[in-house]
């Protein structure tokens, strides 16, 4: 600046005023989005990465041919029996209701009765000739509110770490 030039005290402030509006009005806005649902939070963001990974781990297991291709091919698989196959079958078919929705119910289904990828893979199988949809994208497409997208993803990474259930 050069010698007796003054800064225009009134215009500093209004930039700074405007700036300032600026930001707060994009923080309002963001908050706003994300409460309605129309922007993701950094924790929705980070379950559905996880939903990912993990998805991709379990989906053989969740595949009705997994389990038919291993006896096809004359080996031995961990099953499950058609009375258990008809709980576990029902309870992650209602676990999701009209009107309230029981995720955890799914979770447990899946811990309590299900110890082999070829148990899940059977249960599909099952599930599909009772629903006529797959059960995975049946959890995938109904379990969608954050909550619930955290017990999807739990339920993914316990089928994902299940043993095979195959053997020679």
């Amino acid at each position: 600046m050069a010698q007796g030039e003054k800064i225009d005290t009134n215009l500093l402030i209004k930039g700074l005023l405007i700036l300032g509006g600026g930001l707060l009005g994009l923080k309002i806005i963001n908050t706003v989005l994300q409460g309605l649902g129309l922007k993701k939070t950094d924790d929705e963001i980070q379950i559905d990465n996880a939903i990912k990974e993990n998805y991709s781990g379990a989906l053989e297991a969740f595949n009705p041919e997994y389990y038919l291709q291993a006896k096809a091919s004359g080996k031995t698989i961990r099953d499950i029996s058609a009375e258990s196959q008809q709980i576990v079958k029902s309870s992650i078919y209602n676990c999701i209701g009209y009107v309230y929705d029981n995720p955890q119910k799914c979770l447990a289904a899946f811990t309590t009765n299900l110890k082999y990828k070829t148990q899940v893979s059977v249960v599909s199988h099952s599930f599909v000739n009772a629903y006529g949809e797959s059960m995975l994208g049946y959890l995938t497409d109904r379990l969608d509110t954050a909550s619930q997208k955290a017990v999807l993803n739990q339920i993914l990474e316990y089928v994902k770490n299940l043993p095979s259930g195959i053997s020679k």
